[in-house]
């Protein structure tokens, strides 16, 4: 992914489901950006190292409430945010807990549509 590990986090829904439609923006103390980066299929974010200096990171993916943490980068170029739980925009749905399939064991599925007549 990335060389070496600046500002890392990981994204997660309050239920402990990864998150990996989230992106995180960090910037500068003037409110310039300075990384901007996806999260993987595990919600990991990781920008590139940053010189040291205090950031702040915004955490935002659609659906979710964004969320912004202080960011204090070392003389490393590193920081680290551990996990960021996202809270859903409306509440939170009552859903499995991480790893748990559907009672049928069986993931569900869509009938087939009409079929053409020509």
């Amino acid at each position: 992914m990335h060389g070496q590990a600046g500002v890392t986090a990981q994204a997660k829904t309050t239920d402990g489901w990864p998150v990996s439609a989230a992106v995180l923006t960090v910037t500068d103390a003037v409110g310039a950006q300075v990384a901007r980066v996806p999260a993987d299929a595990d919600g990991r974010l990781v920008t590139d190292r940053l010189p040291a200096g205090n950031y702040t990171a915004i955490l935002t993916a659609q659906g979710f409430a964004p969320m912004a943490r202080t960011a204090v980068v070392t003389a490393s170029g590193s920081a680290a945010l551990g996990v960021l739980a996202l809270s859903r925009i409306g509440g939170d749905a009552d859903l499995p807990e991480p790893g748990v399939r559907p009672a049928s064991g069986r993931t569900p599925s869509v009938a087939p549509g009409p079929r053409s007549t020509r």
